[in-house]
């Protein structure tokens, strides 16, 4: 793009460095006159989503959105942190970033997004997590992962969001990290078995429903990039479920406070 082209330009001419996000960091050598020689300069990335977490929210922050641009990264975005509360300058680092860049969305709020209390819970509570004999329980409430029918509203979620969308768009399926509260439907504890360790339930849980999401998702537009999330309690692997090759896995190894 336009950015990872001139920030080579700057890098390889006339000899700029960015070693970390900030104008502290930054280095511009002095230079009485320039002396550009005829350039031929092509870069054809090998990996088409190359992305810098930025202490927890990619791309929220202008110096690191900026960054990242210019060390010919994918920075990650999301639309709800393009917040206009920024410089001239970072107004059009915004601007260009669906361009340059690759939105990220789904991640923890991912079932939700797709099927909100606000609008299923009154004609379909099933697609919620029992506890207790109530469904929908907390302000962040798990679904119920073993409902063919959730797996088909995500799906269809999904497609229709990244269609809708004139730039790249990079879904995460993952869940809220409360390791309470997930469904307790008969359903879904017939996933858990006799299985006695809860990451290994959680997990069984997780992907498959991650499964039947995005083979549904791959099926209605091949060209979708989604990946889940191997996070928490469902970080478990199990060779007995198996994701399509395209799906990417973002393996975390922490587990955070938990």
């Amino acid at each position: 793009g336009v950015i990872h082209g001139a920030a080579v330009f700057l890098e390889e001419c006339l000899g700029v460095r960015w070693f970390l996000p900030g104008e502290d960091f930054e280095y511009v050598p002095k230079q009485s006159d320039l002396n550009i020689h005829e350039l031929d300069l092509f870069r054809e990335p090998a990996f088409n989503y190359r992305r810098r977490l930025a202490d927890g929210t990619p791309g929220a922050y202008p110096d690191s959105l900026r960054w990242s641009l210019r060390h010919g990264l994918t920075s990650s975005f999301n639309t709800s942190s393009l917040v206009k509360k920024h410089t001239p300058e970072d107004l059009f680092l915004y601007e260009l970033a669906p361009a340059e860049s690759i939105e990220a969305v789904g991640r923890h709020g991912c079932f939700l997004q797709a099927a909100p209390v606000e609008k299923y819970l009154e004609s379909k509570p099933e697609l919620f997590a029992l506890v207790g004999g109530k469904r929908a329980v907390g302000k962040k409430p798990h679904h119920c992962l073993s409902n063919p029918e959730l797996h088909q509203i995500v799906a269809d979620y999904i497609c229709d969001y990244v269609q809708k969308r004139n730039y790249q768009v990079s879904w995460l399926i993952g869940c809220w990290d409360s390791a309470s509260e997930w469904c307790e439907c008969s359903r879904c504890q017939a996933l858990d078995g006799n299985e006695k360790d809860l990451n290994i339930r959680q997990s069984r849980r997780f992907f498959t429903a991650a499964k039947a999401i995005s083979d549904r998702v791959l099926r209605q537009d091949p060209k979708v990039d989604i990946c889940c999330w191997a996070y928490q309690k469902y970080r478990t692997p199990l060779p007995e479920i198996q994701l399509d090759p395209r799906v990417r896995i973002n393996f975390c190894v922490h587990g955070r406070c938990h």
